[in-house]
């Protein structure tokens, strides 16, 4: 007789799983379409997309309840920050439609961010550029040498490197090595008139005539990146070095201004520089304690 029953109530059962199913996916799918609307690039949503589906398979998996304490908890316990922010952020556009995830508030979420960011330790150890140049030249790989000088001339992210074909890099007659950029981030296209690099200019011109005009022309970001850890630096920190580098040219440059417009004028040049929109985050890279010039 107990058989029976359950057997009676199968179809119900298994039509709230579906749709609990169902329901995670089209949450999940209102987040992406608004994230592709925003510019973010794919591999990023794909890990939106992963860290959404954890939240949502937390709460709706295992039947915990949609409450502030709940979710702030489930926030709480997340270590890693990158998925802390997905979540935070994913949660802030499910706001905007759907009425159950308003019993967090913004000011919750904004606390949580805070709580996490004073809570962390950083650890690192300052290089300074001097020593990591000699780790870099003593690299015997070319396209491992020649791609991590050209990340410190043209301050490029290390997707961005990866991604370049021959016909993105011109030579130009003034010494100059300039960068066209297809794909930046967030899907943005950008030029570069890279610093001057004699050594980079020359040995990477002679590089390039082995490869076809739309081949590309360096190795993955994973081994880039593996090749760093190896010589104890971070790919970003050749972005964090640029920055300084070109601050002491524009200064140079600016030098005769008067100070109110030698201000505007720096703060134009290092955000064009690093095609940031925001001069505060020009400056995080500018002040980072990480790499000293």
């Amino acid at each position: 007789m107990r058989y029976i029953f359950i057997y009676k109530y199968i179809p119900i059962i298994l039509y709230i799983i579906k749709k609990g199913a169902f329901c995670m996916e089209e949450l999940a799918e209102k987040i992406v379409i608004e994230l592709k609307n925003n510019g973010y690039r794919d591999n990023t949503i794909r890990c939106y997309k992963n860290s959404i589906k954890r939240f949502f398979y937390h709460f709706f998996e295992y039947d915990i309840k949609l409450t502030s304490d709940n979710i702030k908890n489930y926030l709480e316990n997340i270590k890693n920050k990158s998925e802390l922010s997905q979540v935070i952020n994913s949660i802030r556009i499910l706001k905007s439609f759907d009425k159950r995830f308003d019993i967090i508030s913004e000011k919750e979420l904004k606390e949580i961010t805070k709580e996490k960011k004073k809570n962390r330790i950083k650890r690192y150890d300052r290089s300074e550029l001097k020593k990591v140049l000699r780790k870099v030249n003593s690299v015997r790989n070319d396209n491992l040498r020649l791609g991590f000088r050209l990340l410190l001339v043209s301050g490029l992210r290390i997707f961005e490197l990866s991604a370049l074909k021959k016909s993105d890099i011109l030579f130009l007659e003034n010494g100059l090595i300039r960068i066209n950029i297809v794909d930046g981030k967030g899907g943005k296209p950008g030029t570069i008139d890279c610093l001057k690099d004699n050594y980079l200019y020359k040995n990477l011109k002679v590089y390039l005539e082995q490869k076809e005009e739309n081949e590309r022309v360096f190795y993955s970001p994973g081994i880039f990146q593996k090749k760093a850890k190896i010589l104890e630096i971070k790919c970003h920190d050749f972005r964090r070095a640029y920055s300084k580098l070109v601050a002491k040219n524009i200064n140079k440059v600016n030098i005769d201004y008067p100070e109110d417009i030698k201000q505007e004028e720096f703060e134009k040049g290092l955000k064009k520089a690093l095609r940031h929109e925001r001069i505060d985050t020009s400056y995080k890279y500018l002040y980072s304690k990480r790499i000293k010039i």
